[in-house]
């Protein structure tokens, strides 16, 4: 097993064992965050990347994604605790 495989086992079973409903609530918005946000940087990339920048693999959207929901959980977390 690769590591990014058992970080993104942890990830679904920590989210799948939530009970409480506020937690759901919380990985909802951070993936709905997490999905404009990656889905906006791979359009502005794509627009420029003929131009100036090399292609990247597909693999680098996902990585992105990766990035954009820990970011977003720890900002919506805070909302929500706050």
């Amino acid at each position: 097993m690769r590591a990014g495989d058992a970080g993104a086992d942890a990830l679904v079973e920590q989210m799948a064992t939530a009970t409480h409903q506020g937690d759901r609530r919380i990985y909802v918005d951070a993936l709905a965050a997490a999905g404009g946000m990656t889905a906006l940087l791979a359009v502005t990339y794509g627009l420029i990347e003929s131009d100036r920048f090399p292609h990247l693999s597909a693999w680098w959207t996902w990585g992105a994604f990766g990035i954009s929901f820990a970011v977003s959980t720890l900002v919506v977390r805070r909302r929500y605790r706050a």
